[in-house]
């Protein structure tokens, strides 16, 4: 797989994450949690673990997938650096 399809894998996912959660503060009232990093950190540590778990199973489908959300969530938490 090359980097403009990571690219794009990454970006599709962000989209569906900010369906899931909104970061406009009207449409999700716990936008204001954001501010403090901490959620995108356990998020990405429990990602870390799930990691883990499948590198042992070898599951290489499930590892890219994985991989994708953890890319996504830290450019999330990315975007919110102010």
């Amino acid at each position: 797989m090359n980097r403009p399809e990571i690219y794009e894998l990454i970006e599709s996912e962000r989209a569906a994450q900010d369906q899931l959660w909104p970061r406009d503060v009207t449409v999700n009232p716990n936008r204001a949690q954001y501010q403090f990093y901490a959620p995108h950190i356990l998020v990405l540590e429990e990602k870390l673990a799930r990691l883990r778990a499948i590198w042992y199973s070898s599951d290489k489908e499930q590892l890219q997938k994985e991989f994708v959300k953890m890319a996504t969530i830290a450019v999330r938490a990315l975007e919110e650096v102010k």
